[in-house]
């Protein structure tokens, strides 16, 4: 289970919530020495959630274009959803159900 805010405020004090956030829940992107080591850690991460994890529920996508999509999910963050043009975007067909 993720750290919880609960959990480290008591230990580390009102500064830590503003970590949590940054870092994330994960013990060992938490706890990480400095900023840049955390932020190698997530990155090892996802590569390792991609390249490892993605394929095993049968998506036979690179891992390359599967973080691509990710981004451009983020940043079409709190607009309407246009598959379409996702799809334009990455280079994939795409048609209505």
């Amino acid at each position: 289970m993720p750290l919880q805010p609960q959990e480290i405020l008591p230990i580390e004090g009102a500064d830590a919530a503003d970590k949590l956030w940054l870092r994330g829940g994960f013990p060992s992107s938490f706890l990480a020495e400095s900023d840049r080591e955390s932020s190698l850690w997530r990155a090892a991460f996802i590569r390792s959630y991609l390249e490892r994890d993605i394929p095993q529920f049968g998506v036979n996508v690179p891992a390359e274009t599967i973080e691509r999509f990710w981004t451009m999910l983020a940043h079409t963050q709190g607009s309407l959803f246009n598959a379409q043009r996702l799809a334009q975007s990455l280079g994939v067909g795409w048609h209505a159900v």
